[in-house]
């Protein structure tokens, strides 16, 4: 299975629905009190250079995963609570979690996720399934209206080629600021505003959601590998690198951090381009803060897990921490967590401190 699909079904387990419990309808008799996750305070998003990887507030971080009892077409949510209690987002003392009926569990195999814009909580569809109008086509909703904000309709003045093969279906949306959103699916994406007006749009999407935006310029690697910058003011677009594989952001310390095809970790200034190997033999990994999660390659194959500070040097090794990841970890508030459920016996989530100290698991309750 190609890497983007895979990816798309990670993504996809950010979900949530209208349904009466922990999806988007607000509860009147509670307004102020309970969220749309029926947890307190604001909802947030994680961050997850993939994309989306979790929802959190006051309360607790909510993971979206499998239900592989439920013949693996069942998703819903698991909630871990301030006191490290890992369960099941279902308040049925009577529920085994094991059928549809469970109210934490969702079947629509390519329902895409919830997620919040500005102040507002929304949900999207890969492709949506069902009787209703929208059936077969992807879409973002307003969980306040239940009105279709987007629709990712195939681009006019599309690659002819390209077009015949595309679709609505959503597979990846990145946040990237306030009041910038990108949506993308199997052959273009969009850059839309907080209104949902379309700002730029492109056909030349690679296999890896990572992106970013800085000082309106617009970086991401391309179905050619490389990286790229798109003036978003004058729509001049600039190849920076030729060979590039993924590509993480680093807003805050101005910088970008790409790999390439001999598995060098580079690390670019945005405002001077002025472009420096770091680190060797990295493929794939992610930037959050000042550290990086690195999957370490030796010969083609795994050799370990690191974290590397923004020069490149060593700050942890963290190879026996077996249920951490590098690229897909979720980053909140100074920690990372990856949840792992391979429909084993012992499902949960995995959490360290930011430069890999105190690591500890949460089992499924």
């Amino acid at each position: 299975m190609k890497l983007k699909r895979k990816l798309a079904a990670v993504t996809c387990l950010l979900l949530a629905c209208m349904m009466y419990l922990g999806g988007c309808s607000r509860d009147e008799g509670t307004a102020g009190e309970r969220n749309n996750l029926g947890g307190s305070g604001t909802i947030r998003n994680a961050e997850c250079t993939q994309g989306l990887g979790a929802l959190y507030d006051e309360e607790n971080i909510y993971f979206l995963e499998w239900f592989p009892q439920i013949g693996g077409i069942g998703r819903g949510y698991w909630r871990l609570d301030e006191q490290g209690l890992l369960s099941v987002k279902c308040d049925i003392a009577s529920c085994t979690h094991s059928d549809i009926d469970c109210e934490a569990v969702y079947t629509d195999a390519y329902f895409n996720g919830l997620f919040m814009f500005g102040d507002t909580l929304y949900l999207a569809y890969d492709v949506k399934q069902g009787g209703d109008g929208m059936a077969g086509k992807g879409y973002i909703e307003n969980c306040e209206t239940g009105e279709v904000v987007f629709d990712n309709p195939v681009p006019e003045g599309m690659d002819p080629d390209k077009a015949l093969d595309d679709s609505s279906a959503i597979f990846y949306y990145n946040i990237l600021g306030d009041d910038m959103i990108k949506v993308e699916g199997n052959y273009h994406a969009y850059l839309l505003d907080a209104d949902w007006n379309v700002l730029y749009w492109y056909d030349d999407v690679g296999k890896l959601p990572w992106a970013c935006v800085r000082e309106n310029k617009y970086y991401y690697v391309n179905d050619v590998y490389q990286l790229v910058c798109v003036d978003l003011d004058t729509k001049e677009i600039r190849v920076l690198s030729g060979d590039s594989k993924a590509v993480c952001p680093d807003d805050e310390n101005g910088y970008i951090y790409y790999s390439d095809e001999f598995s060098n970790l580079h690390r670019m200034e945005m405002d001077t381009e002025k472009d420096e190997v770091i680190a060797t033999d990295i493929v794939y990994f992610s930037a959050h803060g000042d550290y990086l999660y690195c999957d370490i390659e030796e010969d083609g194959h795994a050799a370990g897990k690191h974290i590397l500070d923004t020069e490149g040097n060593l700050v942890f090794d963290y190879t026996d921490y077996e249920n951490m990841d590098t690229h897909s970890i979720i980053a909140i508030e100074g920690k990372c967590y990856t949840s792992f459920n391979d429909g084993g016996d012992s499902p949960g989530v995995a959490q360290m401190d930011a430069d890999g100290q105190n690591y500890t698991e949460y089992y499924l309750e």
